[in-house]
């Protein structure tokens, strides 16, 4: 009963009242989802110092490695 519920498929049930109530929805989850989305279409970039040949680039600013 409660697996048909939670599928949608409880016929005495209108679950157009909650799907259409903002007040359930989750917003950190809806804004994380839209923030992962925009990383994901990003490409990544390398901070290059000017004049320097495209090919040879060389990497500024932090590796990520932490050396202590």
């Amino acid at each position: 009963m409660e697996q048909r519920f939670l599928a949608g498929n409880d016929k005495e049930f209108d679950y157009s009242v909650v799907d259409s109530a903002e007040e359930w929805d989750d917003i950190k989850l809806e804004e994380r989802e839209r923030e992962e989305e925009w990383f994901d279409g990003q490409t990544p970039e390398f901070v290059t110092v000017e004049g320097e040949a495209q090919d040879m680039k060389k990497v500024e600013g932090e590796t990520g490695i932490q050396d202590f």
